[in-house]
């Protein structure tokens, strides 16, 4: 039957086209003059040239698996190979040997060796999970040294790769063909838990912003003062406020002077201050100029800024990276492009330093970001 149709990937039956030939791992015990022994020997040299890959017997080439264990703070492999027991005329699979590495490049070299012979290596009990975890990924990322006929060599796995474990869906890329070790699996489970849980959270803030958006949009529907109404959808969904920002704290004080809407921590620490006003107050005059309700929020911003410079060091007894904040001032709807722009120009006049936004502007980055995170 024909397994290679259009869409299949390779065939793991394929690696077993050439069989491999292997010395005989005789268990004895044997006498110098065994016709067995020399049986065994005879074959040997005979064999020496055959066709087919040879490997010679190690207990690495010859290990079933390998079980990871750390003996007095050192890391050893205990050994599980097969054999034939002259005595008995069984064919038996056992704990052979021990390896002991003197240090930890040569732990990292034999899991290396276990990994290309495709020997499953297992922790012996939960207590050395971590530290195989540690030596496998530190071997996936940077391969591991083996010491040839001409010196030592840095080798690395070609199964999974640093730019295999740094993608996204790393669940669903991994190929089902392709053997993996249950010490490369403790690695790509830790991936794949943390693949899971970004998800998780990105699920989480969609949902937050979404609700955000729909709950302000119902809030922006009101013909009457709202003040009250929008400062409880601000408070209860932040995240409209921007991705710039890890934590928003309301009524923040100044002092006994002044009590702000918000104070909003940047991720990278800096503070910003929030004035918020009503969505239906109007921000400029049929003659374009500023109206009352909009000089009176620019103002309340100037001053705290004012004081914030005046009492610099009390200032920073409870937010300590107040240093020079933005005074933002969320307010009304832009609801005509000649609106835009005198905005524009009216926050170029306070040099940065006081910001107006209207409730338009959070639902359109809103809506950008929610765009980004869904690629729609």
């Amino acid at each position: 039957m024909d397994n290679q149709g259009p869409g299949r990937g390779k065939n793991r039956l394929d690696k077993w086209k050439e069989p491999i030939r292997m010395d005989f791992p005789y268990i004895g015990p044997f006498r110098e003059d065994d016709p067995v022994r020399e049986l065994i020997h005879q074959r040997r040299a005979n064999n020496a040239t055959g066709d087919g890959r040879k490997v010679k017997w190690s207990p690495l080439s010859a290990a079933k698996e390998l079980i990871f264990d750390i003996d007095n703070g050192k890391p050893s492999y205990h050994v599980i190979t097969s054999g034939f027991d002259l005595e008995t005329c069984e064919w038996i699979t056992c704990h052979l040997v021990d390896l002991i590495p003197e240090s930890d490049d040569d732990a990292k070299s034999i899991l290396l060796e276990a990994n290309a012979f495709e020997i499953p290596v297992y922790p012996n009990n939960d207590t050395v999970v971590s530290q195989l975890a540690i030596y496998q990924e530190d071997v996936l990322r940077n391969g591991a040294k083996i010491t040839m006929k001409d010196g030592e060599k840095r080798f690395r796995t070609t199964r999974l790769s640093e730019d295999f474990l740094s993608q996204t869906n790393l669940l669903e890329n991994l190929d089902p063909t392709v053997f993996l070790s249950p010490s490369e699996l403790l690695v790509v489970r830790r991936y794949v838990l943390q693949d899971i849980e970004a998800r998780d959270e990105a699920g989480q803030i969609l949902e937050r912003l979404r609700s955000g958006i729909s709950e302000l949009t119902i809030c922006l529907a009101a013909t009457k003062r709202n003040e009250s109404d929008l400062q409880a959808c601000l408070t209860k969904y932040p995240i409209l406020f921007g991705i710039n920002y890890k934590s928003i704290i309301p009524q923040h004080k100044l002092g006994s002077e002044f009590v702000m809407d918000y104070a909003l921590e940047k991720v990278s620490g800096d503070v910003d201050l929030v004035e918020i006003e009503a969505s239906s107050h109007r921000l400029f005059t049929n003659a374009g100029d500023p109206s009352k309700a909009l000089i009176h929020a620019e103002r309340q911003v100037s001053d705290w800024l004012t004081w914030i410079e005046e009492h610099h060091t009390y200032s920073r007894e409870h937010l300590t990276n107040l240093w020079s904040p933005i005074g933002l001032v969320i307010i009304g709807r832009d609801t005509t492009d000649e609106d835009r722009v005198r905005i524009r120009q009216r926050n170029r006049l306070f040099k940065g330093n006081v910001q107006i936004l209207t409730y338009d502007d959070l639902l359109r980055q809103a809506n950008e970001f929610l765009a980004r995170l869904t690629g729609v």
